[in-house]
């Protein structure tokens, strides 16, 4: 278990199946690293396409783009 992430903060989310059903992990946005970008990029044709993209503010939106053209979260 790592720390909580406040409510409003931009964070990801992955989806993964268990026998009693779907559930989800969280992580916060400045814990993503370049390789988890990377395998959202190989599934998706652009940052927004991200599930939930359209219900981010804008800047957060602009921080998912920048992220999906570096690669990386930038600093």
């Amino acid at each position: 278990v790592g720390t909580t992430i406040i409510k409003g903060d931009l964070r990801i989310g992955s989806q993964y199946s268990l026998p009693e059903g779907k559930a989800a992990s969280w992580r916060h946005w400045g814990c993503t690293t370049p390789e988890v970008i990377n395998n959202i990029k190989k599934a998706l044709k652009s940052a927004d396409d991200l599930e939930g993209f359209e219900q981010l503010r804008k800047e957060d939106q602009d921080r998912v783009r920048d992220a999906w053209l570096l690669g990386k979260i930038s600093d």
